[in-house]
């Protein structure tokens, strides 16, 4: 399933323009999650980029892993970007 999104991926950002700063860069963000957890997955069988972080016993913030993270902040951006250009998201289904 990786490998379909990243090639997916890899096709719409090239049939993008480049001048679309967000949209390359939710993309890039997105891409770079996902290769992030392939990698794990093929090198060690399972994901090993979880970081938790805590203050003495004052404070913790629950347990993340960084890939999910990025690929959770590219979908972000991706939602952003069709808000800020709607009609260009539009003319592209059309194209289709």
């Amino acid at each position: 399933m990786a490998v379909v999104a990243v090639i997916v991926i890899l096709i719409y950002s090239a049939r993008m323009p480049s001048d679309r700063t967000l949209l390359q860069a939710a993309l890039a963000v997105t891409l770079g999650g996902i290769l992030g957890n392939f990698t794990d997955r093929v090198v060690h069988g399972y994901v090993v980029d979880f970081i938790e972080l805590h203050i003495q016993d004052t404070f913790h913030w629950p347990t993340f892993n960084i890939a999910d993270s990025a690929i959770t902040i590219g979908i972000a951006m991706l939602l952003l970007d069709t808000i800020r250009n709607p009609e260009s998201h539009r003319q592209q289904k059309e194209m289709a």
